[in-house]
C-alpha cells in the first residue's frame, strides 16, 4: 500500500506483479478495492496497480468533492503514471473511470499501449453535437435514466 503526490491530490494505489504495466481506474461510488479480483489475476502476467481516484476511500476529503471532475482526474492519472516513472501503461476503466481513461487517452496518447473501457460514462459521445443546448436538453428529457446516471 502505498500513496503518491498526483497534481494537487494525494492518490492512494497497490501495485503487485512484475511487466508491463496495467492500470485500473475504478467509477462512482467505487474505489480501488473493486479491482481486487483483477489485481490478483492480472499481476501474474503484469505490474497490475490499482489506485484510487481523488477523493474516494482511503484518501483524505480535502476541498470540494465538485472538483472532481473528468479534467483534474485524468490530469491526477496522468501524474500518477508519470510518479511511477511509467512510459506506457495498459489502462483499463469502468463507468466514470472508462471517461477519465478515453479523457487521458485523448489528452496523452503517447503514455498508453493499450485502453480497454468497461461501460464507460461518456455523455458526450450520445449526442451529435455536445455545445448544442437543445441537443443536449433533448437527449436529457428522452432518456431520463441515462441522463441522470451521466449526471
Amino acid at each position: 500500500m502505498s500513496n503518491v503526490r498526483a497534481g494537487n491530490a494525494n492518490l492512494f494505489f497497490l501495485e503487485k506483479g512484475s511487466g508491463v504495466p496495467i492500470i485500473f481506474v475504478h467509477g462512482i461510488p467505487t474505489d480501488y478495492r473493486v479491482w481486487d479480483a483483477q489485481l490478483e489475476v492480472f499481476s501474474r502476467n503484469f505490474r497490475a496497480i490499482t489506485y484510487s481516484r481523488r477523493y474516494a476511500f482511503p484518501n483524505k476529503r480535502e476541498g470540494n468533492v465538485s472538483d472532481s471532475t473528468v479534467e483534474n482526474n485524468s490530469g491526477d492519472l496522468i501524474a500518477l503514471i508519470e510518479e511511477l516513472g511509467l512510459r506506457t501503461v495498459n489502462l483499463v476503466g469502468h463507468s466514470f473511470g472508462g471517461f477519465v481513461a478515453i479523457y487521458t487517452a485523448w489528452k496523452r496518447p503517447d503514455l498508453l499501449k493499450n485502453l480497454v473501457l468497461i461501460e464507460p460514462a461518456i455523455p458526450s459521445m450520445l449526442v451529435r453535437n455536445e455545445k448544442n443546448p437543445f441537443e443536449t436538453l433533448w437527449f436529457l428529457l428522452t432518456n431520463p435514466t441515462t441522463a441522470f446516471s451521466a449526471r
